[in-house]
């Protein structure tokens, strides 16, 4: 239910967490993109094979073709390809045929010795090992069959799945739809660079830049950056006017508890749904979470390190849920500290780490933590 302006009211981060998660709907639309453009999107359906990888028996390595019941013998090369090519000789018994790695077996060899484990002989070569029946022989479909699945449904696409795709011909995959992300900075207080130098009481508007970036960076589209008054129908309208294109909104600055904290009330005016109004963490505990119409809306702090932190903490798992990619979602792993951080913390508070894309849990009532210490981050699965 909605929350009065300044209630106090705080729920801890894992029913925040699980709140969002009941309030977001993946979003279901589909569209299919180049293969050049599919790094970081989730497959919308199983992505089958139409061809088998290799398309043909072929050779693993620079050599020989031979029959393995020969390897004992000199034999006569009567043939020599590299890779594009196919000899439209088939090999008798005591031949051999000269290839490249990739190339097409020769009718009749069932292997190849290595050009380096051979000896000429008299303009003959001689294997200096026995060989088997396919030994250094690639199979036809040996990586991919016909009809197999290279990308399952729901998988995120990196550059390793889209060269399987591009191995087996395909040009174009079906990827889940982005969703569409705003962001709002409110604050009479804020200056945009353009204007150039700051007026008196005046601060550069950064949070929204900070934010705008950082959204994109985790893969939704970002298609507008607004910013608004401290004035409630100046809030409102800009809101009301965003929801009509927006998947989320994320706003910086007035959700706190002053006079201008706007925020809360003006989610109440305009009939959105406050699912939750403060969170007990340090810093960012008047982050706030609501839903107007189709769209969700996530409310930080107007300060920028407050923002900074509830931004990677709430705004992953939205995206995570909307996009159906559990990857980017931050989730708890456990750690040794490697430095010494010598505050005191009254309250469960949120740093940044060191550790790529981690921030450092540390619960409430702990003395300062030393190196060696066991502790718990929250990191993600992806590289971003």
């Amino acid at each position: 239910m909605p929350l009065e302006r300044g209630a106090s009211v705080k729920i801890e981060l894992e029913e925040a967490l699980e709140l969002i998660k009941a309030n977001i709907a993946p979003i279901m639309k589909a569209d299919d993109i180049s293969i050049l453009d599919a790094a970081g999107r989730v497959c919308a359906e199983d992505v089958k094979s139409p061809i088998c990888v290799p398309p043909f028996d072929n050779s693993p390595l620079d050599g020989y073709a031979l029959r393995a019941e020969d390897s004992h013998m000199p034999l006569e090369v009567i043939d020599s390809i590299t890779a594009g090519m196919e000899s439209e000789k088939a090999l008798q018994s005591g031949q051999a045929i000269a290839l490249t790695t990739g190339c097409p077996m020769p009718k009749g060899a069932d292997c190849v010795v290595a050009q380096e484990k051979t000896k000429k002989i008299e303009g003959k070569i001689k294997p200096l090992e026995i060989l088997r029946p396919f030994q250094n022989f690639r199979k036809k479909g040996e990586d991919v069959d016909k009809g197999d699945i290279i990308i399952k449904k729901g998988q995120v696409i990196d550059h390793i799945k889209i060269g399987m795709i591009a191995s087996c011909g395909m040009n174009m995959v079906k990827v889940y739809g982005k969703p569409k992300v705003a962001v709002l900075a409110t604050g009479d207080e804020l200056w945009p660079r353009w204007k150039g130098p700051l007026p008196a009481g005046k601060i550069y508007s950064s949070n929204d830049i900070m934010i705008y970036t950082r959204i994109k960076e985790l893969g939704a589209d970002m298609i507008k950056l607004e910013a608004a008054r401290d004035d409630k129908e100046d809030l409102a309208k800009a809101i009301v006017d965003i929801a009509k294109d927006v998947d989320l909104l994320i706003t910086t600055g007035g959700v706190s508890v002053g006079v201008k904290d706007l925020m809360p009330e003006v989610m109440k005016d305009i009939g959105a749904k406050t699912i939750f109004h403060g969170i007990n963490i340090k810093p960012g505990s008047v982050a706030m979470f609501s839903r107007y119409d189709e769209m969700a809306i996530l409310s930080l702090s107007g300060n920028p390190r407050p923002a900074a932190i509830t931004l990677e903490l709430l705004a992953r798992p939205i995206l995570a849920a909307m996009m159906q990619n559990k990857d980017i979602e931050l989730t708890p792993k456990k750690a040794i500290m490697q430095g010494n951080f010598e505050k005191i913390s009254p309250s469960r508070r949120f740093v940044s780490g060191i550790f790529p894309n981690a921030l450092l849990d540390i619960p409430s009532n702990s003395p300062p933590l030393r190196v060696g210490s066991e502790v718990t981050i929250w990191m993600s699965n992806s590289k971003i």
